[in-house]
This record gives structure tokens, sequence and C-alpha cells, in this order.
């Protein structure tokens, strides 16, 4: 490991989960001077959620051992038959998402919701004097994501066990952010947009994938069945922009919205 890159992750910004006050890298993983929480690192993950509640039915298939391994192959992610579903293959997504970044290679990025790594790593080879951290509420799925980040030799990324309702940074931590594929699994969307809009700087770029409502009545009848069965939600294009306005972001783009599937971009508001 070079000593950029111990640098960058000595630079990474952590809060306590527990009592907000800044965390402190120790032997153990990251410490809190003010209430003496320690939170190990371990398997190349940060665990700031070392005790937690049984996850909503929606995230309970992540924890699961052949979800994760069988997440980013081709019997799932990246299977022909979910890209037609989708309206646009795997490769098209990443490819429109990462460019909608416009990335310099020098910017910190947050993966949220981050799952196997499947943005998290190739986010990390456009960063060159930058970094990811990938943050997600499955212990299973980070740890998957830290070996293949291991295995692929990349030093700029950072795994961390934590909750979309409390993200565990200091207000403008991140120069951008992207949440692919979650969003419609959080039991409070709007709440985590709010603490997205807190750790992004001004003018930050934030870029969204959701499962997209379709228009009718047929299709918000669906939507609210499924929420209520499998706790899945869905977004029109036009309910997202509200909820990012709302949350404080402008520019509001839509990058795709076909079938199933919507990708959108959005700058946080710089004030100006």
């Amino acid at each position: 490991m070079t000593s950029e890159r111990v640098d960058w992750k000595e630079s990474i910004p952590f809060i306590c989960p527990t009592c907000r006050a800044s965390l402190e890298k120790s032997a153990a993983g990251l410490s809190c001077a003010r209430c003496s929480a320690v939170f190990p690192e371990r398997e190349g993950v940060i665990d700031l959620l070392p005790a937690r509640e049984r996850p909503a039915r929606a995230q309970r298939a992540m924890e699961a051992g052949l979800v994760v391994s069988l997440y980013e192959s081709r019997l799932w992610r990246r299977n022909p038959i979910v890209g037609s579903a989708f309206g646009l293959s795997f490769e098209m997504e990443q490819e429109e998402i990462l460019s909608g970044l416009e990335l310099e290679g020098s910017e910190r990025v947050l993966d949220l919701a981050c799952g196997s790594g499947i943005y998290t790593r190739p986010l990390a080879r456009q960063l060159p004097r930058g970094g990811a951290i990938g943050l997600d509420l499955s212990l299973p799925m980070l740890r998957h994501a830290a070996r293949r980040a291991s295995q692929e030799k990349l030093r700029n990324v950072e795994f961390v066990h934590g909750s979309a309702m409390e993200l565990p940074f200091p207000a403008s931590a991140f120069d951008a952010a992207v949440c692919c594929g979650a969003l419609h699994i959080f039991p409070d969307a709007d709440r985590a947009l709010q603490g997205l809009h807190e750790v992004l700087r001004p003018r930050g770029r934030l870029i969204l994938a959701v499962f997209r409502q379709g228009p009718g009545a047929y299709s918000r009848f669906l939507a609210r069945a499924r929420r209520r069965l499998y706790g899945v939600d869905s977004f029109s294009a036009e309910d997202l922009g509200r909820r990012l306005s709302a949350a404080g972001f402008e520019r509001v783009r839509v990058l795709h919205a076909r079938r199933i599937w919507l990708i959108i971009s959005a700058v946080r508001y710089s004030g100006q």
C-alpha cells in the first residue's frame, strides 16, 4: 500500500453512530473519545453497527449467502433477462452512472447501499487520486465486497457496515454519491435523501437507480401491493424529482426511464 492510499484512508471522516462525535483511528478499528465506544474492523469491513434489529423483509434477501455469491453474476445482476426488464444491460447502466458523475479522479465518493461493491470497485478505478467508500446494511455483502476489492488490488476503497437512515459521516464529507438499486427498499426514502444531502458538499452530484413506477391507476395499484407485501417501493420520475427537490437538490435530470428501471441525477443545492 502506498503512502498516498494510507493518507486517503486516514483522512476519511467518521462520526460515532451513538453520540455523533468524531471517531478516531485505533488499533482495534475506530474509537470514540466522547462515549468510549469502539467499532472494530474485521475482514476488511468497519463495523459501525455491531448490534442491530432484524432487517426489513426486502433487506433479508441481501443477507443470504446464495444471493451474495450470485448477485454480480449472469444469473442475476448481469443477466440478459434482467437487462431486458430494466431496458438496458448492466454494462450500459454502469457506463451511464459512472459517466454521469463527471469525476475528475481526486474525489471522495460514497456508494450508499453498495452491496457486493458492484459500483464501489469501478468507482475506485476512476479515482486514482481519491477513493470510494461503500456502506451497506448487509455484513455478508460487505465481506464479499472487501474480498473482491482485495483480489483486484484496489487500495482506495473502504467498506462500512452502517445504516442509510443515520449516515456515520459529517456534513460535506463527499464530493459525489451513488445509490443504485436500494432506495426502493429503504424504510424511509425521504430521510435517506436528506442524509445524502447532508454528507454531500455543495454542488456535489448524486445518481440514483430505482424501480420505476409506470403511469396509470393500475401501476399505482401494483406499486401499493408490492410495498405492502414485500416492502419494495417504486418511483415515477416526477415523484422522485419532487423528493429530491424537497431534500435540497437541484438540476434533476432523468438519465434512463424505461420499463421497470429509472436512473436520475441531481446536484446538491449550492445556496448561490
